[in-house]
């Protein structure tokens, strides 16, 4: 992937290329489910 990226841009080198998982979608839905449990719940109850 990184010779072709490096072919379309043009370029003789190109930088080295890391990929890492996006875990935001993840904690996302944890703090989803914290905010959607019966504590919290108690807690906005008079909001």
């Amino acid at each position: 992937l990184q010779r072709v990226v490096a072919h379309r841009v043009r370029m003789k080198y190109a930088a080295k290329l890391k990929f890492i998982a996006d875990e935001s979608f993840d904690e996302g839905t944890h703090i989803d489910r914290i905010l959607r449990s019966e504590h919290v719940a108690q807690d906005l109850g008079d909001e």
